[in-house]
């Protein structure tokens, strides 16, 4: 199987996402067991996890292995953009904009627009 460019969902140090359902978190220890996606589906899924209170939850390689955030081609074609579009906003891990929101008065500020807009 060709893993390369397949991404999964660590939900703590310890276990990895199997499937979702509407009120049903299924997880496994076993590494080939967990769920296989894009990388977009992955980071859609672990944001939606984050809103539900899965703090922990993360996008991982296949391997197993968190990915680092600052470095995907998500945040990092966000990051060079003009002013932030609610797309661009969904788009963005959970850790990058909490991160960017705390260190990032502009950023706030464009979040804080969207949220008045209802947009987000």
């Amino acid at each position: 199987m060709d893993t390369q460019g397949t991404f999964i969902v660590r939900m703590d140090a310890l276990n990895f996402l199997v499937d979702i359902d509407y009120r049903t978190i299924t997880v496994t220890p076993a590494l080939s067991s967990a769920k296989r996606m894009t990388h977009q589906q992955a980071v859609e899924l672990a944001q939606s996890l984050h809103r539900r209170g899965h703090k922990l939850a993360v996008v991982a390689t296949a391997a197993g292995d968190p990915v680092d955030q600052t470095s995907s081609p998500v945040s990092s074609a966000v990051a060079g953009a003009g002013p932030l579009t609610a797309a661009q906003y969904n788009s963005m891990p959970m850790a990058e904009i909490n991160r960017r929101y705390k260190s990032n008065p502009k950023f706030r500020a464009e979040v804080n627009q969207l949220i008045a807009r209802n947009e987000i």
